[in-house]
């Protein structure tokens, strides 16, 4: 289980079970205290943040979101979309091309999915 804040004029702190990288701090440890949550851009503004069983995700006031933790099944959104021939041809041909992210440990940005 993890906790999550965003008050602290838009600053996000996390803490509870770090596994997958869940809380964003660069690692998997599990955190104790509420600690804050750096982002790669000088100044990110966290407005809203949501926290599932195994990943985070930061909505900012400029509408970026981020995301951190497990992205099994895509479900953070950082795979690189592609149809079921192009995974199979992939598949076939050995294709070393790396196409699917299983966690990150840091906010990362989120591409637009469509």
């Amino acid at each position: 289980s993890s906790g999550i804040n965003a008050e602290y004029g838009g600053a996000a702190f996390t803490w509870g079970c770090g596994s997958d990288g869940r809380l964003g701090h660069g690692t998997n440890i599990d955190r104790v205290l509420p600690t804050p949550v750096q982002f790669n851009e000088e100044s990110v503004a966290v407005q809203r943040v949501r926290c599932g069983s195994d990943g985070t995700m930061f909505l900012t006031e400029d509408g970026t979101l981020y995301a951190c933790g497990s992205n099994r099944y895509n479900k953070l959104g950082l795979n690189k979309r592609k149809g079921f021939l192009l995974t199979m041809k992939a598949i076939f041909y050995n294709n070393s091309e790396e196409t699917e992210v299983s966690s990150v440990a840091v906010p990362t940005a989120v591409k637009l999915i469509g």
